[in-house]
């Protein structure tokens, strides 16, 4: 079956995500009922907390970057995969790899850029600058730092992010990216 789903980290089929939702499930409620472990907050419950301890973003935005960091780290994983592949099964493509530098690969800043371009031309069009401005979002920078209070919070999938802050400076104004013409 084709890959449809994104379940933490991973694609994959219908079936096999409700496989994993159930198990994860399961061992949440048995960690649960041992007593010593608490739930793990969902992805809205840390972002809700970033945005009680700073509103200076909305949740909105937050989400946003979210599902952008997932469609880049899908496009990246998809680019990769033949060599985690090999990583995971100790097979590796060949003698010049060291495992080590694929345990430590990132996506780059650059890859989730390009997600949230392409991301908010579909969703938002020429709208896309008024609607990140009504998020408190006025140019690349901010959503550096949405990115970085992502990464500090914790929030899956962030922290397979290489975050240079000079990839979001050197983009210009959101305007010259999305003109409202």
């Amino acid at each position: 079956m084709p890959a449809t789903q994104g379940v933490d980290h991973l694609m994959v089929c219908d079936h096999c995500a409700e496989v994993l939702r159930r198990t994860n499930e399961r061992i949440q409620e048995l960690f649960e009922s041992l007593g010593n472990v608490t739930s793990t907050p969902s992805r809205q419950e840390i972002i809700e907390s970033i945005v009680a301890g700073d509103s200076r973003f909305s949740a909105e935005v937050y989400e946003f970057v979210a599902e952008a960091t997932e469609e880049a780290f899908t496009e990246w994983y998809s680019q990769h995969h033949a060599a985690f592949e090999s990583f995971l099964l100790d097979t590796p493509l060949d003698k010049e790899t060291p495992i080590g530098d694929l345990a430590d690969m990132k996506v780059p800043g650059k890859s989730l850029i390009v997600a949230l371009q392409r991301l908010a031309s579909e969703r938002f069009g020429k709208c896309a600058t008024a609607t990140f401005n009504s998020w408190g979002v006025t140019s690349w920078q901010n959503f550096a730092e949405v990115v970085s209070r992502m990464q500090k919070a914790k929030v899956p999938l962030f922290h397979l992010l290489a975050l240079n802050r000079s990839d979001f400076k050197s983009r210009g104004v959101l305007d010259d990216v999305f003109p409202e013409r």
